[in-house]
């Protein structure tokens, strides 16, 4: 389910809002209890710092992941 969760993530952006905003909380809660660890987290930040910067729609994604 987590990795598909990661192949998933070049796609993010055209989810709509709702379903983006249930899988940043989703993703977010994966990243802070750490269920996974290693370059995987590292890939999870990075995703995490990249909508923070992108459009107003990933914004929002990394805004309630964190």
């Amino acid at each position: 389910m987590i990795q598909n969760l990661f192949d998933e993530l070049k796609f993010f952006h055209a989810y709509p809002t709702k379903e983006l905003i249930t899988t940043a909380e989703l993703f977010g809660q994966i990243i802070n209890h750490r269920v996974i660890d290693g370059v995987i987290i590292n890939i999870g930040y990075k995703c995490i710092l990249d909508a923070l910067t992108g459009k107003e729609k990933m914004n929002e994604f990394g805004r309630v992941a964190l």
